[in-house]
C-alpha cells in the first residue's frame, strides 16, 4: 500500500514538472518574437525670417523646392499637409512629401539624430535653414537622400550612352578640357544622363582626373554626383581641376536647366562640336520641360525664380542678420548686436537686400546653446562635411 502511494506521488510530481516545462516553452518566446517598433516623434522646424518683410508663403515655396531637390515627389494633393504651423514653428510632416522608401528611412535616421542634439532640445526644434544645410548642402547626406550610386561605374551602368562624345576645350566651369558623354534624347526623361570627364591631356582621353555626372529624378529635378579619379563619390570637385564645387553648387548653377556650354568654340577632331552639342542640349531641355509639365506636383516649374526662395533659406542662415539671430536665440535684436559687438558685419555678395550680415562660423560659438555643426560652405569644398552616423561630433 505504501509503495502504491509512493508511485502515485512520484507520477503526480512528474506530471506537474512536465506541465510546467510545457507552459514555459510555450509562453516565453511569444513576447520575444514580437519586436516593438520605434515610434517616430513629431519633428519640428523653425522659420527664422531674415527680415520682417520675408513672407511665410515664400518660406513654404522655398522649403518645398529644397525637398524637391532632395528627390521628394511632392504630390499636389498632399503637399499642403507637409506644414502644420504653431506660430513660427512648424511640425514637418515629411512622410507627406513623397520620398522613396529608402530615402525616407535615411531621413528618419537623420531626424532621430537631430532630435538628440542639445540645440534641438533647447529650442524644441531646429532652424529650417540649418536643416537644409545638413541635407541639401551636405554632400554625403545629399547623396544618401537622392540615392546616388557610390561608384561612377554603377551610375553609368544605369544608362545607354552614345559612343560619340562632345569635346569641350573652353569651359566656364572646368580649368581643364572636358569630354561629355550623353544618352539619346527620349520622351522618358529618366533615361537622360550626362557624364563629364575632366581630362589633363587633350591628346589622351583616358587621362581622367574627375567625373561629374547629372541625370533626372522621377520628380523632374536634376540630380548631381562628383566622383574622384578612382570613380568613388567625393564631396566636391577638386578646385585645382574645376570650379564646380559641391552638388549644391551644381544645383544653384543649373537651376532648372541642362545648361549649354557658354564659352566653348574649339572643335575637337572626332568629337561632337560645341555647336552640335548645344543643339543636343536644347533637345534635352525641350523634352525635360515637356516631362515636367505633365507632373502633378506642388512645384510649379513655370515659375522660373521660385528656387530663389530656397536659396535664400540656406544663404540667410549661412550669413545671418542680427534680426534673424534674435529669433534663433530668443533675444532682442539689440541684445544680439551687443553680443556680436566684437564681430564685423558685411553685405551679402549675392543678396545685398539681406542687410548687414555675419558669418555663421563666427556667430554659432556665441549661441546660447551648442549649435549642431554644419559644413563650412553651402556650395564650395568644405573640410568638414557631416556624414551621419559615421561621424557624429
Amino acid at each position: 500500500m505504501k509503495r502504491g502511494v509512493l508511485v502515485i506521488a512520484l507520477l503526480l510530481g512528474l506530471f506537474i514538472l512536465l506541465d510546467g516545462c510545457r507552459k514555459e516553452v510555450h509562453e516565453v518566446p511569444i513576447s520575444q518574437e514580437e519586436p516593438v517598433e520605434e515610434t517616430m516623434k513629431p519633428f519640428y522646424l523653425y522659420w527664422d525670417a531674415y527680415s520682417p518683410e520675408e513672407r511665410r508663403e515664400d518660406f513654404e515655396t522655398g522649403f518645398l523646392w529644397g525637398l524637391s531637390f532632395l528627390g521628394a515627389e511632392l504630390p499636389a494633393s498632399t503637399a499642403h499637409e507637409i506644414f502644420e504651423w504653431q506660430g513660427n514653428r512648424m511640425t514637418f510632416h515629411y512622410e507627406k512629401a513623397g520620398f522613396s522608401e529608402q530615402a525616407q528611412e535615411v531621413l528618419e535616421s537623420f531626424i532621430r539624430y537631430i532630435q538628440g542634439r542639445r540645440e534641438y532640445q533647447h529650442r524644441g526644434g531646429m532652424d529650417a535653414g540649418r536643416f537644409l544645410m545638413l541635407t541639401l548642402n551636405s554632400s554625403w547626406h545629399y547623396y544618401k537622400l537622392v540615392e546616388m550610386p557610390n561608384r561612377q561605374k554603377a551610375f553609368q551602368a544605369n544608362y545607354n550612352f552614345r559612343e560619340k562624345e562632345a569635346g569641350i576645350v573652353e569651359s566656364a566651369v572646368s580649368h581643364k578640357s572636358r569630354l561629355i558623354q550623353m544618352t539619346s534624347v527620349m520622351e522618358n526623361s529618366h533615361a537622360m544622363a550626362f557624364v563629364s570627364k575632366e581630362i589633363s591631356d587633350t591628346a589622351n582621353p583616358n587621362s581622367i582626373l574627375e567625373f561629374e555626372v547629372m541625370d533626372v529624378m522621377k520628380n523632374g529635378q536634376l540630380r548631381f554626383g562628383i566622383y574622384g579619379v578612382s570613380g568613388i563619390l567625393i564631396t566636391a570637385a577638386d578646385p585645382v581641376f574645376s570650379a564646380a564645387g559641391k552638388p549644391a553648387k551644381c544645383l544653384w548653377c543649373h537651376e532648372l536647366n541642362v545648361m549649354e556650354p557658354f564659352s566653348a568654340v574649339t572643335h575637337y577632331r572626332d568629337y561632337l562640336s560645341p555647336d552640335d552639342f548645344r543643339e543636343e542640349v536644347d533637345s534635352f531641355q525641350t523634352a525635360l520641360d515637356r516631362y515636367r509639365a505633365g507632373l502633378e506636383t506642388a512645384i510649379d516649374y513655370s515659375n522660373k525664380q521660385d528656387h530663389t526662395f530656397m536659396e535664400l533659406l540656406y544663404l540667410s542662415f549661412e550669413e545671418p542678420s542680427a534680426y534673424r539671430l534674435a529669433q534663433e536665440w530668443g533675444m532682442t535684436e539689440q541684445e544680439v548686436k551687443n553680443k556680436l559687438a566684437g564681430l564685423t558685419s558685411h553685405k551679402h555678395g549675392e543678396f545685398p537686400q539681406l542687410g548687414d550680415v555675419y558669418s555663421r562660423k563666427d556667430v554659432d560659438p556665441l549661441a546660447p546653446f551648442p549649435a549642431t555643426p554644419v559644413p563650412e560652405s553651402s556650395r564650395e569644398f568644405s573640410a568638414y562635411e557631416p556624414n551621419w552616423p559615421v561621424d557624429e561630433p
